[in-house]
């Protein structure tokens, strides 16, 4: 028993496996649905929620204005012996020259970044197009600070990861 799953443009085929034992009552069964009593009306609200609703409702999480965390500082442990890297500027090509502009004099004004006379370390920029014609500003910290960082030990597997390691899923090709 199963069916078509779609996930990161590829089908999955879901395997849902029950186990049968011929012995023995469920844990929780159907009987237990009466016996626990529930208000199932509250339980199963059958209100339609549409985007409108949730936009309503949360206004001041989807502002088209940059959000600001508040009370929390971020900070980056590295190797005590880790020596600063700077890296002088990549070039950019001449089409994108005008918009990377723009959009670093838009960073500044929205006080995202802010210009400094020195420093000790420094990563080049790589700017992406998108699609809407923007440019967005990335930096490249994996020949920097990252190097230097202390990382997680045990990061969070990637979501194909855990797809692959389940046992119940089968992926068609």
């Amino acid at each position: 028993m199963g069916r078509l799953c779609r996930t990161s443009g590829k089908l999955l085929y879901c395997e849902y496996h029950r186990r049968r034992r011929k012995t023995g009552p469920s844990l929780l069964g159907r009987n237990w649905l009466t016996a626990l009593r529930l208000d199932w009306h509250s339980i199963f609200v059958n209100k339609v929620v549409t985007l409108e609703d949730i936009l309503d409702q949360y206004t001041d999480v989807f502002k088209d204005e940059l959000g600001l965390l508040k009370g929390s500082t971020a900070k980056i442990y590295k190797e005590a012996d880790a020596t600063p890297c700077f890296f002088n500027a990549r070039s950019v090509p001449y089409a994108l020259c005008k918009k990377v502009e723009d959009e670093l004099n838009r960073l500044q004004d929205l006080k995202i970044i802010e210009p400094v006379q020195f420093s000790d370390w420094a990563a080049p920029i790589i700017p992406v197009l998108k699609n809407d014609g923007t440019v967005r500003i990335c930096g490249d910290y994996k020949i920097t600070i990252n190097k230097a960082a202390k990382l997680d030990k045990y990061p969070v597997p990637p979501n194909r990861e855990f797809i692959c390691e389940t046992r119940w899923w089968q992926i068609i090709h």
